[in-house]
């Protein structure tokens, strides 16, 4: 099963994408602000990350630019 990691702050919006990504096959994990998404991206290597750009503690473009360090 391929799995997203959904890195949004919006309760409500994160709830959408997570509802009609499992709806189609996917596993999701949803991260709340920036922090959240590297200690994920650390733990397990998701196929495709929804990334939003406005997050809390570390913003989306630190969070991009810790993806391309893992050389994925």
């Amino acid at each position: 099963m391929k799995k997203i990691l959904i890195a949004e702050d919006d309760a409500v919006i994160a709830r959408i994408y997570q509802g009609l990504l499992r709806r189609e096959g996917f596993e999701t994990e949803v991260a709340a602000d920036g922090h959240l998404a590297i200690e994920s991206l650390e733990k397990s290597r998701p196929d495709l990350v929804l990334l939003d750009l406005m997050l809390p503690k570390r913003n989306g473009v630190q969070v991009l630019k810790h993806i391309r360090s893992l050389a994925i």
